[in-house]
């Protein structure tokens, strides 16, 4: 004759299983967080490695952030113009990013040519003691020394390209992080520009900054990250910290507060400028 289990026998089993799994979900969760940063850190990589490929066929000028018609699928910048070595739109794109096209323009939701990608280039703007100039690597194009009169208009940047061989320490300066909801086709879309100025086009600007208010930091009515210090790099999806690609084109984990820790008082650890 057959035993069949008792119910405080199936009871038990349940209570054993519900406990394993309180254990282990959580395990299987983090690991899959860890597998997503890898593959996003890869995908970094080779677009880091792609824009070192560029500007060995460019005289070692780093592409542009974006044009000076602000409309990258006629006018350029970093993500249209390293196409040829990427081929490839998912390497653009953390698998954390939701792909939100939430943040963006209402005109440009529905045109063909705004595509998601997750990362931006440091494009950080800072007065040079006479103008605005690019202190980032791929930024806004706006000066009169290289065609960026904003299709007509009078420019108003100074420097507003970067040649690899003015960077002081390649090794230090960021190239390029992620933002999550960014997009491919205008403007500001590409770049962060660490300023308050540019929140208006929908995409956060601002730079990291460790000794910045912990506040909530909002653009264009949504919020970016619950403490500010963290500027526009997307946190939260890998707790505190998120991917960096710097000049060198070597790719790392950090605390988005540690790239720019006390810029008053120690400019030189300031990591999104390359002429420090």
């Amino acid at each position: 004759m057959k035993r069949a289990f008792t119910l405080i026998e199936l009871l038990v089993v349940i209570a054993i299983i519900a406990i394993l799994a309180a254990i282990l979900f959580p395990v299987f969760a983090q690991a899959k967080a860890a597998a997503k940063k890898i593959s996003a850190l890869s995908g970094m990589k080779q677009t880091g490695t792609a824009i070192q490929i560029y500007l060995a066929d460019a005289d070692d000028q780093f592409p542009m952030g974006f044009g000076a018609c602000w409309w990258q699928p006629s006018d350029g910048g970093w993500a249209q113009d390293t196409k040829p070595y990427i081929k490839n739109l998912p390497i653009l794109r953390d698998p954390s990013d939701p792909l939100s096209k939430a943040g963006w323009q209402n005109w440009l939701t529905t045109n063909a040519d705004g595509v998601n990608i997750s990362f931006v280039s440091n494009g950080m703007i800072r007065w040079d003691g006479t103008t605005n100039s690019l202190f980032g690597i791929m930024g806004m194009v706006q000066g009169s020394g290289s065609g960026g009169n904003r299709c007509g208009s009078t420019p108003w940047m100074g420097r507003d390209t970067t040649n690899a061989t003015a960077v002081t320490n390649s090794a230090e300066t960021i190239a390029l992080t992620a933002r999550y909801g960014s997009q491919i086709a205008w403007g500001p879309g590409s770049s962060i520009l660490g300023q308050d100025w540019w929140d208006w086009t929908g995409h956060a600007g601002l730079i990291p900054s460790g000794t910045a208010a912990n506040t909530p930091y909002s653009a264009n009515g949504a919020l970016v990250n619950k403490n500010r210090q963290f500027g526009a790099v997307t946190v939260g999806a890998y707790g505190e910290k998120q991917n960096f690609v710097f000049a060198d084109s070597h790719a790392k984990t950090l605390d988005p507060r540690s790239t720019n820790p006390n810029e008053s008082a120690n400019p030189e650890r300031n990591m999104w400028n390359a002429y420090r």
